[in-house]
């Protein structure tokens, strides 16, 4: 169906004198239904008419139609003889424009609240009104994916020069083979490969404009699908209505996993989409998007597609700091910011670096509004967009990095530590200033040592270090086992796991635990993925952490510092003993002292050692045989 909108330049008074007819035998009193009941039973078939408000000498209408079988204008004219013959209407007010399947029903809605039309079912029918059914009656779950409808502009876009060459090509081969006859279908379908929503939905919109005016395609209304879920082949899903109810327009179906779900999860929904595309193939243009970073199930429905319909690979454009300031200037032409477009170049120099795709120009242009306001209206406040945001910490509470270097031993351990943060601040300056033409080396590392040797507490204060010293932003601390990421479910696990640990420190114990090849490679795919905001520390006995490394060759190449954990001596583990006892609120004998150093050397050369953790375990059977020993010479705890 086509849905449209446009103005009548009348009143109800000038109906009222000018109409061929007895008004008050179809409304009654009311002018609009008047006029609603006798174009409802004199109209022909396959379109249908409401007028559905009155203001300022404007009367508000829309129109539908079925375009298989009819054009816009013969039923726009169609309408204007009844309106003209039958009420003497024959101003004009406002051209017809196209609208949505939504802004139809809102349309729809205002004229049935205002009591304007009695035949609401029969519209709904004739006009394939299918989501009134859906949004207003009866079916009250949502969507197995989200729908959304645009009108493309009809103001034609420039072609800048941060656009892709293939895209540049393809969008002048469109001007070169409009259509030119009555023939109606598609030649080619499109696969647009970005790395944002934003980038594939700017493309489109110049793509569909484009087809648009070389008559490839019959509508400047694109029906835009997207978040689709794995169980899309469910009953009553409306997907089918929605492509039925699109003949000669434009169907977008972005092919990203919805979030939570894993790709594999998507077989089904491939094989059920394959077959929607293949009946509607020669009466839709379907444009499928994915994200280049998470191509989502594109890949189990995309090769099947290929069989039976040509398809145009797109992708999006970089350029160089020019482009970038070109492309910017025209985002902020089409704003209601337009006057200060002058202003592009300016506000992109917050933005290092010399080459730019059009995701990054995109999302610099999502800032340009309030550093707009700042600069020409507030003058208020400096903005530098290069500087990251930290969360907050306590001024008063010793620092991360203090506590670190408080700790008993660990000389080497703190050396490297110093080493790789130090690298780690060089390297941010150096992508703060050279933006996205640099790109960073990854700070995952491999902390090898028997249990006990402090690598969980050192991982902490790490994580905690680089909140300090502005290397990542949340300093945020997530601790898992090598088995909670194994088997059954590990993609999801490892991927939510990620997610959580964002802008911080992911510590994965006994590594070697993840014994499936499954979990590795998403494991590194995740390391590769989120390498600028999460820092992986894959920990373990040394030797079986060197096995675990030659499991899969990507681990080496991404996992550059390896910081051994020496066990404790017997003087750094009375060191620790005293502390703990200290940090209880005991006091001990010189002569307890010297026993526990006696412990410890006998104990420290025993396989699996604890180092830190037996110290703990020692000092605390030490307090229970204590509070024993108090309880039997008292009556009572209150006695001693």
């Amino acid at each position: 169906m086509r849905y449209y909108g446009f103005e009548l330049g009348t009143n109800t008074e000038e109906i009222k004198e000018n109409a061929k007819i007895e008004l008050r035998h179809y409304g009654y009193d009311n002018v609009l239904e008047s006029i609603n009941s006798y174009m409802y039973q004199n109209m022909k078939n396959n379109r249908t008419f409401l007028v559905y408000r009155e203001e300022d000498n404007l009367i508000s209408a829309i129109f539908s139609f079925d375009e298989q079988k009819l054009n816009s204008q013969n039923v726009y004219e169609g309408i204007l003889e009844m309106l003209r013959d039958i009420f003497g209407i024959k101003r004009i007010k406002v051209e017809p424009y196209e609208i949505t399947m939504h802004q139809f029903m809102e349309c729809f809605l205002e004229c049935k609240r205002r009591n304007y039309f009695g035949y609401s079912n029969r519209i709904i029918e004739s006009s394939n009104l299918w989501i009134y059914y859906y949004s207003c009656i009866n079916d009250t779950r949502p969507f197995p994916y989200d729908f959304k409808e645009h009108i493309i502009s009809e103001q034609e876009c420039e072609i800048c020069s941060i656009y892709h060459q293939d895209f540049v090509e393809e969008l002048g081969n469109i001007k070169a083979h409009a259509n030119l006859s009555e023939y109606s279908g598609n030649m080619v379908h499109y696969v647009i490969s970005s790395h944002s929503v934003e980038a594939a939905g700017e493309m489109t919109e110049l793509l569909v404009q484009n087809l648009r005016k070389a008559n490839r395609i019959n509508s400047r209304r694109i029906e835009i699908v997207s978040e689709i879920e794995p169980d899309l082949f469910r009953k009553n899903n409306y997907l089918e209505e929605i492509i039925e109810n699109s003949y000669g327009g434009v169907i977008v179906l972005d092919l990203s996993e919805k979030f939570g779900c894993d790709p594999v999860d998507y077989v089904m929904a491939s094989q059920y989409l394959e077959k929607l595309i293949k009946k509607y193939r020669n009466q839709c243009l379907f444009v499928f998007t994915y994200d280049m970073d998470h191509p989502g199930f594109a890949y189990y429905l995309l090769p099947q597609l290929k069989r039976y319909m040509m398809t145009i690979m797109l992708r999006e454009g970089t350029g160089d700091r020019k482009a970038a300031v070109d492309y910017m200037q025209r985002l902020i032409e089409k704003s209601e910011y337009s006057k200060y477009a002058g202003q592009a170049q300016e506000f992109m120099t917050l933005f290092p670096g010399h080459k730019f795709s059009q995701t990054d120009v995109l999302r610099a242009y999502e800032q340009f509004e309030a550093w707009c306001l700042n600069k020409n209206i507030l003058k208020a406040y400096d903005y530098n967009f290069s500087e990251d945001f930290l969360l907050d910490r306590d001024e008063n509470e010793v620092s991360a990095y203090e506590k670190l270097n408080n700790m008993i031993g660990l000389k080497i351990v703190k050396e490297q530590i110093d080493k790789i943060i130090t690298a780690d601040i060089v390297e941010k300056e150096r992508k703060k200033r050279k933006g996205n033409d640099y790109h960073t080396s990854s700070m995952h590392m491999i902390f090898g040592g028997n249990p006990g040797s402090a690598k969980t507490t050192v991982a902490k204060l790490f994580a905690g270090i680089t909140k300090e010293k502005g290397i990542l932003k949340s300093g945020a601390f997530v601790e898992r086992g090598g088995m909670d990421l194994d088997g059954i479910g590990c993609v999801s696990a490892i991927r939510e796991t990620f997610l959580a640990a964002r802008g911080g420190v992911l510590f994965i114990d006994e590594a070697y635990a993840m014994t499936s090849d499954t979990a590795i490679t998403v494991l590194l795919q995740e390391m590769e993925n989120h390498r600028e905001d999460v820092i992986v520390i894959l920990a373990g006995y040394n030797e079986r952490m060197k096995a675990f490394m030659k499991r899969n060759e990507g681990l080496k190449s991404r996992i550059p510092y390896w910081i051994d954990f020496p066990d404790y001596t017997a003087e750094k583990l009375t060191d620790v003993f005293k502390l703990m006892i200290h940090e209880k609120g005991f006091c001990v004998t010189d002569d307890a002292i010297k026993e526990a150093h006696y412990i410890f050397e006998k104990v420290r050369n025993i396989d699996d050692f604890g180092n830190g953790r037996y110290v703990r375990n020692l000092m605390e059977r030490a307090v229970r045989q204590q509070s024993v020993r108090l309880l039997s010479t008292s009556e009572s705890a209150s006695d001693i």
